[in-house]
């Protein structure tokens, strides 16, 4: 990469903020991004998109390859300008109609996915590379508390290639979180580490946005990684935020068959409302309350047809089970082997989970739905 590019890359990444001639009012949200739209010639990465990220508050970013998150995280930190729109950090609009603030002006970090580091300086030069509108005293006295606080005292004097990836990911977090930005962008920051790794220092590092009290959005496509980061999960699809909120209720309430399955596999199952519960080829499932089908939690209307999705943990073995069912493969999963069952009447083999070792391919078993864990949502319902 030019050295012209990685400077670019590095002056956006530390968030190089000077001080605001006007002090920004007080807001509910770090970020408030209103209807934004951007476009690339036909293509439109962002379609009408509005996001809030209150203080303090960490936000997971999933979706599909190509449904406009990286766009959108550039179009924040100011590498690209949208086309419609508003941005506001701190309540200090940064990008609209007639406003466009560089992005070394604002407070936005970001965290990109192969960290942009310096490979020629040091690692508490490139900690230092944003602070140079602080006094020399402070500016050191800022690298070393952040070194101290990241864990990578340590590794001052070192150069990036000669660090691990874990290292790296410690530095580049080092170098985002030390002008103190009002938000932090994270793109991908963990896909490049093995699981052990990539487990301890996703931790670390929400320890260290909440110490900090910094607002983050960090962009995933992990479902695991998503459910169980930060304090909301948004969900985009074709440039549009398709579900937001707490990530227990939007996996346990998914909005769209599209959203179920992004986060979890799982079967589907054609169903009929008759008699107040939901007929399938596994037998009658009671409609779960507050699900999809129908408004205001009213009874399904009477023979309508009905999109079940069952996933894996919503059906156990029981001898005392309803559903008779044999094993046509076994997948070991560490903690437990994934069964493909044949069900009668299922044109396609039923996933569940099951200790391992316990079963072998051709067993008959007995299953039990839990209706707790079944989705329902009207036949045709939007994708």
């Amino acid at each position: 990469m030019p050295p012209s590019a990685v400077r670019r890359r590095a002056l956006i990444a530390i968030n190089a903020m000077r001080p605001l001639l006007t002090p920004a009012a007080p807001a509910p949200c770090a970020l408030d991004i209103r209807d934004l739209v951007r476009r690339f010639r036909r293509t439109l990465a962002l379609d009408h998109l509005s996001l809030c990220v209150a203080r303090s508050e960490i936000v997971c970013l999933m979706g599909q390859s190509g449904c406009g998150k990286s766009s959108l995280l550039r179009v924040i930190a100011g590498v690209d300008a949208p086309d419609a729109g508003q941005i506001a950090v701190d309540g200090r609009i940064v990008a609209g109609p007639d406003v466009f603030v560089e992005p070394d002006q604002r407070g936005v970090g970001f965290m990109f996915q192969d960290y942009a580091l310096f490979p020629h300086l040091t690692v508490a030069q490139n900690v230092a590379f944003g602070l140079t509108t602080l006094p020399r005293d402070q500016r050191q006295q800022r690298v070393s508390e952040m070194l101290d606080r990241i864990g990578i005292t340590a590794l001052a004097g070192r150069h990036p290639h000669s660090l691990s990836g874990g290292e790296q990911q410690r530095v580049a977090l080092a170098r985002a979180l030390a002008p103190r930005p009002s938000v932090l962008l994270m793109d991908e920051p963990f896909s490049n580490l093995d699981r052990g790794l990539r487990d301890r220092l996703r931790t670390d590092t929400i320890a260290q946005l909440r110490a900090l009290g910094t607002a983050a959005i960090i962009v995933t496509h992990d479902p695991e990684e998503a459910l169980s980061t930060g304090d909301r999960l948004a969900v985009m699809r074709a440039g549009r935020i398709v579900q937001d909120g707490p990530a227990r209720s939007v996996y346990c309430r998914p909005a769209s068959p599209f959203v179920a399955e992004l986060l979890g596999s799982s079967t589907r199952v054609q169903g009929i409302c008759q008699g107040g519960v939901v007929q399938t080829p596994l037998g009658p499932v009671p409609r779960p309350r507050g699900s999809h089908l129908c408004e205001g939690g009213v009874n399904c209307p009477e023979n309508a047809d009905v999109l079940v999705l069952i996933r894996p943990e919503a059906v156990s073995v029981d001898p005392e089970g309803r559903i008779e069912a044999q094993v046509q493969s076994i997948a070991f999963q560490g903690p437990a082997d994934q069964l493909r069952l044949s069900v009668a009447g299922l044109g396609h083999p039923l996933a569940i989970y099951g200790a391992p070792g316990r079963f072998a391919v051709g067993d008959r078993l007995r299953l039990r739905v839990d209706p707790s864990q079944v989705i329902c949502f009207p036949q045709g319902a939007r994708e």
